[in-house]
């Protein structure tokens, strides 16, 4: 069924007449040719959560034999609201009723739009969570304000080594999977101090510690939400920590990220060069 026919026809007096083609579909052979091309838009529409789906397709139509199919050009017809896949032809927008089948065949690149409406959550730009607390000891447990990922625990632990040059490396964990116990392999951080001390003014540290992390925004509904679905924009957002130590004094200490919790130099260098 297609509303792709005229619907202006006229036959004596009578006006706004509707073309009918009549035929067996048997004698239509339908080629296609190429690959099905699927390219997505999550953008266009992306603060309602639709995502548009547009499927290209190389198509070549023959009848086998015009003689199978009857015109009727004057119906009295009520308009529908269907979907037309011939108005989605690239020159067939408007085909006309007589000409359509005199040539037997044409060859069209169909494309076909679809909007999907996605029952998820969207995540696009960066995301920056920071935790702090008042109470940090390197001798025993403490709590931050708040969990560094969603659904963790707020229990943590500090440990501080100094290396032979005077630097110090620091080591911060936290009670991720919420069971109220602190594992080595649930480290959230770790980094070395800016400068260098003479003295071993941080081994029995005890005082503020502030973490702060920022991530593309992805990462963090995809842990806040684990059973829903959710559609990311694909913009590099790199993940960049900082860490900062305030003892009972008021002496600060900063820290740049090592190991796994360093920066991408690449895309630092990459920045500076714009």
């Amino acid at each position: 069924v297609s509303n792709n026919v005229p619907s202006n026809l006229t036959k004596g007096t009578a006006t706004n007449l509707s073309a009918v083609i009549y035929g067996n579909s048997a004698d239509i052979l339908v080629g296609m040719f190429g690959q099905l091309e699927i390219l997505l838009d999550p953008y266009s529409d992306f603060s309602k959560g639709t995502v548009g789906v547009r499927a290209l397709q190389s198509i070549d139509i023959v009848v086998r034999h015009a003689e199978s199919f009857a015109p009727l050009q004057d119906l009295i017809a009520q308009p529908r609201p269907l979907p037309t896949p011939v108005e989605m032809c690239q020159g067939m927008q408007n085909p006309r009723l007589l000409g359509f089948f005199d040539e037997i065949g044409f060859s069209a690149r169909v494309e076909l739009h679809i909007i999907v409406q996605m029952k998820g959550k969207g995540a696009s730009g960066s995301k920056t969570r920071s935790i702090k607390s008042t109470s940090a000891r390197v001798d025993g447990l403490f709590e931050f304000n708040k969990p560094i990922i969603p659904r963790g625990g707020k229990v943590s632990a500090l440990k501080l080594r100094q290396r032979k040059n005077g630097s110090y490396v620091i080591k911060l964990f936290q009670d991720l999977n919420n069971d109220g116990r602190v594992s080595k392999k649930e480290m959230i951080y770790k980094g070395l101090s800016r400068v260098k001390l003479e003295d071993d003014d941080l081994t029995d540290f005890k005082g503020q510690v502030r973490l702060e992390k920022s991530m593309h925004r992805c990462e963090w509904i995809t842990a806040k939400y684990p059973d829903e679905l959710i559609y990311c924009t694909l913009e590099y957002i790199p993940t960049t920590y900082s860490c900062l130590l305030v003892d009972h004094r008021g002496a600060r200490y900063k820290f740049e990220g090592i190991g796994g919790f360093a920066a991408d130099s690449n895309f630092l260098l990459g920045v500076i060069g714009e």
